[in-house]
């Protein structure tokens, strides 16, 4: 399994029980580490280095155990990561077990769709991720146990704990429900909570009469902070129509200029479009600027319990410059006096920094969200609204939740003069 002293170091970080203990191995098998787990095309895929052709393995719901000379390989699967024994297939080649499933969906009371908005930069959105009463408890919980730090003009944002169970006076159901929130965001975004990482953020933005649309400006997440990958945004309340307050991405699905603007505005070391003085910059900036101001691009407007998450970075690693946004002018209050939203940004683990190939495979991992149920919510991915809606309408109106029922069985792989770096699974009883 991965590095003994990333797997300390790990857990003295997390003062709670982790599923995600595996993400640091996740991206650096070519780094001395045993195995990792990725989620892409619609199937969970576990990869072991095994170095042997004569072995045996078990698989169970939540472990695989690989059985060698040297002893028992044993990996424990994340609980959103169930192993659908029956349905899954295995190779052995070069030394390496992967071992392919689909995702486990039972056991879930609610479903949430998880619909992909545009591919750059990549947007995805899940309405009603948060429930409305949950909404509604997490902004009054903001003016009570959240730090207050006052923004431009009236806004505030409130930073609020990143392990709130552990918050000595937050109430129970709260605390339950915030950490439900990060819970299933970190298995949506591939990484665990890190304490390094910044505070989550409450953020309320006051009405406004200015006459700029982005009054603000427009910013890459990397401004101030060069680690970050991805971004969550929940809106805690809906604006009225007029009120506009939007997260805006003028490069999104925008004409060619706007997106040259964009890509060259970064290029020459533009973060912020509110932090350039030379002239030629400015131009861009100011191109970025127009394009929102004319509804260029993708808008996400504020709806109460919407997700909307949103990546910095490429398959490669590298900042995507087409992930321009910012908020718009909030120019009519909804029921709590303004914008409410609730913001969490992910990192890039301090691990795989400075290593390109680590950080280019982690990227492209974490850009691919898996299908999994957690705290009896069933994610699902989507590509419209429409289709989801169509996906619900047929689904039964008398749902009730299945209990999973995965047998546990046992796999002896045996090496036959198929080729040289071929396999063949035998099953067995148990």
């Amino acid at each position: 399994m991965f590095d003994s002293g990333n797997q300390q170091r790990l857990l003295q970080e997390v003062p709670t029980s982790s599923d995600f203990s595996w993400t640091l191995a996740m991206d650096a098998m070519a780094n001395h580490s045993s195995y990792s787990l990725s989620f892409s095309d619609g199937h969970w895929l576990l990869e072991v280095l095994v170095g042997e052709k004569n072995l045996s393995i078990d698989l169970g719901p939540n472990e695989l155990r690989v059985h060698r000379d040297d002893g028992i390989l044993s990996i424990a699967l994340p609980a959103h990561a169930v192993l659908a024994v029956e349905n899954c297939k295995t190779k052995l080649k070069a030394g390496r077990l992967a071992v392919k499933w689909p995702p486990v969906l039972e056991n879930f009371e609610k479903e949430c769709y998880v619909l992909k908005k545009c591919e750059q930069p990549l947007i995805f959105a899940a309405p009603n991720f948060v429930e409305k009463s949950v909404c509604v408890n997490l902004i009054r919980a903001a003016k009570m146990y959240g730090k207050a730090v006052p923004q431009f003009g009236h806004d505030v944002k409130y930073e609020m704990p990143l392990w709130p169970e552990l918050h000595a006076e937050m109430d129970s159901d709260t605390a339950r429900e915030l950490e439900s929130i990060y819970r299933r965001l970190d298995c949506l975004c591939g990484t665990e909570r890190r304490c390094d990482e910044q505070l989550p953020r409450v953020h309320f933005q006051a009405p406004d009469m200015a006459k700029s649309r982005m009054p603000q400006g427009l910013h890459l997440d990397t401004n101030g902070a060069p680690h970050r990958y991805v971004t969550a945004l929940i809106y805690l309340d809906t604006l009225p129509a007029s009120g506009d307050g939007a997260t805006t991405f003028p490069c999104a699905m925008a004409p060619e200029p706007v997106q040259r603007a964009g890509r060259e505005l970064y290029n020459q070391g533009g973060q912020h479009t509110s932090n350039v003085s030379d002239p030629e910059l400015e131009t861009l900036a100011q191109e970025l600027l127009d394009a929102s101001e004319e509804y260029c691009g993708f808008s996400a407007l504020p709806e109460q319990g919407k997700l909307v998450l949103f990546f910095t970075r490429g398959d490669d690693g590298a900042v995507d410059p087409m992930s321009w946004h910012g908020g718009a002018r909030v120019s009519a209050a909804g029921d709590f006096g303004g914008k409410w939203m609730l913001q969490i940004f992910k990192t890039l683990p301090p691990e795989i920094r400075s290593q390109k190939d680590l950080l280019k495979r982690f990227s492209a991992r974490c850009r691919q969200p898996p299908e999994f149920v957690c705290d009896k919510v069933c994610h699902r991915l989507g590509t419209d609204l429409l289709e989801a809606r169509e996906k619900v309408a047929a689904s039964p109106q008398n749902f009730e939740p299945s209990q999973p029922s995965l047998p546990y069985l046992q796999l002896r792989m045996r090496h036959r003069l198929l080729g040289p770096e071929s396999a063949v699974l035998e099953k067995w009883s148990p």
